[in-house]
């Protein structure tokens, strides 16, 4: 599918397609996001594709009912009136990493956070801890709660610059208030005081998974979308396949 011209009059080709429209859904061949203009939909109720775990309309799928919730048997959305389940308790499964309903589970507690030794949603009452602190594991990828790891600071939490785990500012002496953005040399958060940049525009990189600056890439449009090449974040205002950093 690379290659089309995605509707354009001029002849030309895109690496990947170009729309600035604000409504987005999915390719179903694809983790990657794209805009719905490109599927030549526009409709507002987006879903899960139930055999990928690509964004897709629920129109196309067809299905517009409003209560949509993960698939207990895959990590791919679907609609809770699918799986005969309206009830507004959602949650990850504490067995899979897919979401399911609390009333399923049964717990409709709303302390909601990961569990402490797996990648699953499960409810702080569960754990049990019902406290307002809660911050991703210094040693893990799993959710924890700072009054856990004897923190309560009110800085904004950021990523380590040395893992994927979740950790406050205050640990590495930072309270600035400049945007927190993805490291380009890392998937791990810093603050862009850091990287002595305060520009407001942030994208992912179209090469990597880190988050940058769109100012970067020469580039402020609003318009975000995944390209179809890669799972990486970039502006749907570009028009050149690849821009260099």
């Amino acid at each position: 599918m690379y290659g089309r011209t995605y509707g354009r009059t001029d002849g030309r080709t895109e690496a990947f397609p170009i729309s600035l429209r604000t409504s987005f859904d999915g390719i179903i061949i694809s983790e990657a996001f794209t805009c719905s203009w490109c599927h030549h939909c526009s409709c507002k109720y987006i879903k899960m594709s139930i055999i990928s775990e690509a964004f897709t309309c629920s129109w196309c799928n067809p299905c517009s009912c409003k209560y949509i919730m993960m698939s207990i048997i895959s990590e791919a959305f679907t609609c809770s009136w699918c799986h005969h389940c309206s009830c507004k308790y959602m949650m990850t499964s504490i067995i899979s990493e897919a979401f399911t309903c609390s009333w399923c589970h049964p717990c409709s507690c709303k302390y909601i956070m990961m569990f402490i030794i797996t990648e699953a949603f499960t409810c702080s009452w569960c754990h049990p801890c019902s406290h307002k602190y809660i911050m991703m594991s210094i040693f893990s990828e799993g959710f924890t709660c700072s009054w856990c790891h004897q923190c309560s600071c009110k800085y904004i939490i950021m990523m380590s610059i040395i893992s994927e785990a979740f950790t406050c500012s205050w640990c590495h002496h930072c309270s600035c208030k400049y945007i927190i953005m993805m490291s380009i040399i890392s998937e791990a958060f810093t603050c862009s005081w850091c990287h002595h940049c305060s520009c407001k525009y942030i994208m992912m990189s179209i090469i990597s998974e880190a988050l940058t600056y769109s100012w970067c890439h020469q580039c402020s449009c609003k318009y975000i979308m995944m390209s179809i090449i890669s799972e990486a974040l970039t502006c749907a205002g570009v028009t050149n396949a690849l821009v260099s950093i």
